[in-house]
């Protein structure tokens, strides 16, 4: 992800946006982010995955990342992301998402 921003000219103050915005939305009820801006992509044991479309500066729309994370109770793992310009699938993001909480939890 940061080779990802740094090419696009950004820093990675990104990452803490995109931080916060799962923060108020989860903890908070401060945003409320509907499907088409984050959908769960499955399950992991105790682990939901989500994916989410990461607004980033200097961005077009369909272009913005897409970051595939494992949320449990108050912890949130970013696992992987994609994007169109490198020929972004779903279902890759999904599975290369599954085998990095895998490799995390060490199952």
């Amino acid at each position: 992800m940061k080779d990802f921003l740094k090419k696009h000219h950004q820093d990675e103050g990104w990452l803490f946006k995109l931080q916060n915005v799962l923060t108020s939305h989860y903890e908070l009820g401060t945003v409320r982010l509907g499907v088409e801006v984050l959908a769960p992509v499955g399950e992991f044991e105790e682990y939901s995955l989500n994916k989410i479309y990461m607004v980033v500066g200097g961005i077009s729309k369909n272009d913005r990342p897409r970051v595939c994370f494992a949320k449990k109770d108050r912890i949130i793992i970013f696992l992987c992301f994609g994007t169109h310009t490198e020929n972004y699938n779903t279902r890759d993001l999904i599975a290369l998402g599954k085998k990095r909480i895998k490799e995390f939890i060490g199952a």
